[in-house]
């Protein structure tokens, strides 16, 4: 379970950093709304999936 969290974290990260180095290198805002949207969208899923890990720690 925690190798597919790091390799999700490792693509996102990657994805975040591609997405900045582009909007820095060709000024187009739509880089910038992308990156925000995947780093929006990974917050939320860290977030979840903390919250199932809560639950399951109370429960068990």
């Amino acid at each position: 379970m925690f190798a597919v969290l790091r390799i999700a974290v490792v693509a996102i990260a990657i994805t975040l950093a591609v997405a900045v180095l582009a909007w820095a290198l060709t000024g187009d805002p739509r880089w910038r709304h992308f990156a925000w949207a995947v780093f929006k969208y990974a917050v939320f899923a860290l977030a979840a999936i903390l919250v199932l890990f809560a639950g399951e720690a109370l429960l068990g």
